[in-house]
């Protein structure tokens, strides 16, 4: 009778296994790959997943570079640089706009931009510079063409109301994006 239970707990232990290996692993690796590839592009990002890097101060080098690991575009190779004194961030992308997709850069700079304003209280400007291409955005552009400061934006359903749905519609991006950058380059 003991042999019994032992051999069915083994074939019940190798039945469960085989479920993990082959069925369970597979699929939560398969959705944290699609929530991965879902994190990079604005139209798809969850803003929730970064409101953990709101902070009053940009001079906290880490939570910056966190946040920008965590928004669109974070699969491009980049570095950073930041003034805390002029309150001024910068990244550094390694390839060049026409490379990655002027659509997909543009609206990556509308979503980054409004994200890091309404997270990083102090932030006053960033630049999003690329091998072929840089652009500068201003809190105070980016408050104008809102009309309202984006620190009230922190509010999942609130940015994204204003932010990520008009970016999906494709709601006035040239207009937006040029209110943003005043032109670029």
């Amino acid at each position: 009778m003991k042999f019994k239970w032992i051999v069915g707990l083994f074939i019940t232990g190798l039945l469960l296994f085989g479920w993990v290996e082959l069925y369970y692993i597979p699929k939560s690796e398969a959705k944290f790959e699609r929530e991965q590839a879902e994190q990079l592009a604005p139209e798809t990002h969850d803003f929730g997943k970064v409101l953990s890097y709101e902070h009053k101060f940009m001079g906290n080098a880490g939570n910056n570079i966190n946040l920008m690991n965590n928004l669109p575009l974070a699969d491009i190779p980049r570095t950073f640089a930041q003034d805390p004194e002029t309150f001024r961030f910068q990244l550094n992308y390694e390839q060049s706009v026409e490379d990655i997709g002027k659509e997909k850069v543009e609206k990556a700079i509308l979503y980054n931009a409004t994200a890091m304003f309404a997270l990083i209280e102090n932030m006053e400007t960033i630049v999003f510079h690329f091998t072929d291409a840089s652009y500068t955005v201003t809190r105070e552009r980016v408050k104008d063409w809102f009309g309202e400061d984006v620190l009230t934006f922190k509010d999942e359903q609130k940015f994204e109301e204003k932010v990520q749905r008009p970016i999906v519609q494709k709601e006035r991006l040239v207009e937006w994006f040029a209110a943003y950058t005043q032109g670029g380059i």
